[in-house]
């Protein structure tokens, strides 16, 4: 009998509140202000992944490569779909890393690499970027209303140019409806790795879409990304 890959580890009751609480009242939390936040990423395991090495202290028990996680709550979806409401797309940004093994250092190399620099365009000879180009977005778990930052890098450009595609060519806010969040395994040259797929979900219920305009509008004026330490340890692919 086949693995059921649908199996996934939810945490939904982490966030919710008990029925007889005011979600209103912010005592105990009024002190904390957006720049305090920090929203985690929806990634995708690869093999060199930390989360998925045994002994790493970031290893996330159960998790295999072609997984796709949250690092709040450590919410293994496997490999989707995920049920997702994108509340905002950021704008995107592209770093230069280090590469593996590198006497000059490791981590990331320079952080704001324009997004027209050649060091993000293959050369030629059809040798892969060195800068890595990121697409981000800000989402939430349509079930369990995770939040997290949804982050597509240079191999998953085409799930970020289909979930563009949708937003631009669907009328509405952003978060009027659901995007579907798989991961798919694919093969370059310098091996094989695992990319997100986008597909086009359905519309939200309205205490769904008014919990994403509320955080649409606390977002207003700040600029939302994955932290960097995480970012670099997520440069277990090629580019």
């Amino acid at each position: 009998m086949a693995e059921n890959k649908a199996l996934v580890k939810k945490q939904p009751a982490a966030l919710a509140l008990p029925a007889f609480v005011d979600p209103s009242d912010r005592r105990g939390a009024d002190n904390i202000t957006g720049d305090d936040i920090r929203l985690p990423r929806l990634s995708l395991a690869q093999a060199l992944s930390p989360e998925v090495l045994k002994g790493d202290p970031k290893r996330i028990d159960g998790l295999e490569s072609g997984d796709i996680f949250s690092n709040l709550l450590q919410t293994n979806y496997k490999s989707g779909p995920v049920n997702v409401v994108v509340v905002r797309r950021e704008t995107p940004r592209a770093m230069e890393f280090y590469p593996k093994g590198s006497k000059e250092g490791q981590g990331i190399k320079d952080r704001s690499v324009p997004l027209d620099d050649p060091r993000t365009k293959f050369s030629q000879d059809g040798t892969p970027p060195v800068a890595t180009v990121f697409h981000e977005y800000v989402a939430f778990d349509a079930e369990t209303r995770e939040p997290f930052i949804l982050s597509f890098k240079s191999t998953s450009s085409g799930a970020a140019r289909a979930l563009n595609t949708f937003l631009s060519l669907r009328k509405g806010p952003a978060f009027a409806t659901t995007f579907k969040i798989s991961a798919a395994s694919k093969t370059y040259d310098e091996g094989p790795c695992f990319v997100f797929t986008v597909q086009p979900g359905g519309p939200v219920d309205q205490a769904t879409f008014d919990y994403a305009a509320e955080m649409y509008e606390s977002l207003k004026g700040r600029e939302v990304q994955a932290p960097a330490e995480e970012v670099t340890a997520t440069k277990d692919v090629p580019f």
